[in-house]
């Protein structure tokens, strides 16, 4: 398997990891600016996995 593949696939599974958790933490916080934080960092996590995403996708594609 490509490295870059293997690094792309660590990164994403990193990625779910710290979603989940933000979302398991964020159902338990009653403070609205904490609140706030967390919910900007899923975002940049999302937006990353977007990235992530593509990559594993256009490295599928050149193996074909």
């Amino acid at each position: 398997m490509d490295e870059n593949v293997i690094v792309l696939n660590e990164i994403h599974k990193g990625l779910v990891m710290g979603m989940e958790s933000i979302s398991v933490v964020s159902s338990k916080v009653g403070d609205k600016t904490f609140k706030n934080v967390l919910e900007t960092q899923y975002k940049e996590y999302d937006n990353l996995l977007n990235k992530v995403n593509s990559g594993l996708e256009g490295s599928r594609k050149k193996r074909r």
